[in-house]
């Protein structure tokens, strides 16, 4: 707090012919434009100002007296030039006088914070803060707590909670069986030298399981690998045609569900 603070002075007023009463009105008044401030006489008011603070010393009245004083000079003295608007330097004397306004706006509007943050400080300054309990009412409706349990009863749970083992869940009874794609690649070969070109999709059409659909689709890989088979699309992601060009190969290879689902997954977009 300010060392003037603790003793309260009466403010300043103005008593003049233009205008009576406090200060800081006069300065709202101006910037409301309801008291013509070139007929103000601000010499009388400072004179007054010097008397009052002689009787009562105050370094922040004297501040304010200060900065509403000077932006009062500033702004009368804009308003005492000649209202026609000829150069860019009488612009820039009417933008120097709106700005003066909107300081002084700016000045009263600080100032009315600082009054407002003073009084809570002065209301509020000695509290403390504080977290509240239970309202009375609520308390008489908690039901008091009752243990069943002692203290070595509860740390055994805790730790049977803490150290439990996790199910293990066993998956070897979900194994599908495996499927040769020798066997798929002699399907593939006497369906393709019957027909001459096929879709994939029409070599698949009678497979019931994934793993065998998977088998033909490594069969047709391992026999296009040899040679014995030509691939046509048109497009992209179109229908994808085989048409048998040699002999057929013969493949020792079998392949399980598991370890080709991902690989079909990624490819099964493409071969239609």
């Amino acid at each position: 707090m300010s060392p003037d603070s603790s003793v309260k002075n009466p403010s300043f007023e103005v008593n003049t012919a233009e205008y009576t009463g406090p200060f800081h009105l006069l300065a709202d008044l101006v910037a409301k434009r309801k008291l013509d401030i070139t007929a103000f006489a601000l010499a009388e008011v400072t004179s007054e100002f010097l008397e009052y603070i002689a009787k009562f010393p105050s370094l922040s009245q004297a501040t304010e007296f200060l900065v509403i004083a000077a932006t009062l000079l500033d702004i009368k003295a804009a308003r005492l030039l000649p209202g026609m608007v000829e150069t860019e330097e009488d612009l820039e004397l009417l933008e120097a006088q709106d700005l003066l306004i909107s300081r002084l706006i700016q000045y009263q509007t600080y100032k009315e914070a600082a009054g407002f943050i003073a009084h809570n400080w002065d209301e509020y300054g000695s509290a403390m803060g504080r977290v509240p309990g239970a309202e009375p009412l609520l308390k008489g409706v908690l039901a008091s707590l009752k243990t069943t349990i002692d203290c070595e009863d509860l740390a055994r749970r805790a730790a049977g909670a803490i150290f439990a083992t996790p199910p293990q869940v066993l998956v070897a009874h979900l194994h599908d069986p495996l499927v040769s794609v020798t066997e798929q690649s002699q399907v593939l070969t006497e369906r393709l030298r019957q027909a001459g070109s096929l879709t994939f999709r029409q070599l698949v059409a009678d497979a019931k399981t994934l793993p065998v659909i998977i088998s033909r689709f490594l069969a047709l890989l391992d026999m296009y690998r040899h040679g014995h088979l030509s691939f046509d699309q048109e497009y992209p992601l179109g229908k994808l045609v085989i048409t048998w060009v040699g002999k057929p190969v013969e493949s020792t290879e079998t392949v399980e569900s598991d370890d080709s689902n991902a690989a079909f997954s990624d490819a099964e977009g493409e071969w239609q």
